[in-house]
């Protein structure tokens, strides 16, 4: 969170937010996202797009640049967006579950063989 704060200067999020995107990222529940799972969760499924960002030389670390002054301007806001979107979409994923969970009749185990 102080990161997308201070690196970021993102503020559109709350702890919950961050709550539900931790909830289904962090596979090894511990607290926090490690470099894998952090890709997972933002590389493209495509592994010859994924590729495309992983295979870059690395830019700012080579120049002793502060964490807060990497990416340009377009660059940063890009990144903000992507932030906006995964904390919407979990946002949303949630209110879909807690409205089938009050469902007196919905069952997983059916959900699950109907689309089986």
């Amino acid at each position: 969170m102080n990161a997308l704060r201070d690196n970021l200067c993102f503020t559109d999020f709350t702890h919950d937010d961050v709550y539900l995107l931790f909830r289904r990222h962090d596979g090894n529940s511990d607290g926090k996202l490690n470099f894998t799972e952090f890709s997972n969760m933002l590389l493209p499924v495509s592994k010859e797009y994924s590729a495309l960002l992983t295979d870059r030389p690395d830019f700012y670390m080579s120049r002793n640049m502060p964490i807060s002054q990497f990416f340009n301007s377009d660059t940063r806001n890009e990144l903000r967006n992507v932030w906006v979107a995964m904390f919407k979409c979990e946002r949303a994923c949630e209110v879909l579950r807690v409205g089938l969970r009050k469902r007196a009749y919905f069952n997983i185990k059916h959900a699950f063989s109907f689309m089986d």
